[in-house]
């Protein structure tokens, strides 16, 4: 199980960065910021997408408030090999146009696409 940490600007949106703390140790990990992961990030491409600055604010479920979750994180691609050069070679897993957060709450169950992001 997960905690989720990103910025909450409105109860069912969370914007990047975002990072999931291992509910038992406490460790934490980046998992995705729009200005440093996915296609316009690797390639420079600039971004449109909404990011948070600030202190970060814990998820927490609209059901029942739990903060412990199964999370899901999801990258798509929409290239063709042959368009991959040799220079992007070496990065091609880094190059995804969408990610989503999926979150389950452990406590009731409730279901939530929690981030949803186009990358490219």
């Amino acid at each position: 199980m997960w905690r989720i940490f990103g910025f909450v600007p409105e109860p069912e949106l969370l914007l990047c960065p975002l990072t999931l703390a291992c509910n038992e140790c406490g460790g934490r990990a980046e998992i995705f910021d729009v200005e440093k992961h996915g296609y316009d990030a690797e390639l420079g491409g600039g971004c449109c997408s909404r990011r948070a600055e600030g202190p970060e604010q814990e998820f927490s479920c609209l059901q029942c408030q739990g903060r412990a979750f199964g999370a899901t994180a999801i990258v798509s691609y929409q290239m063709d090999e042959d368009e991959i050069d040799a220079d992007m070679e070496p990065r091609k897993q880094d190059l995804f146009d969408t990610f989503s957060l999926s979150a389950c709450c452990a406590a009731c169950g409730h279901g939530i696409v929690a981030s949803d992001y186009e990358c490219a």
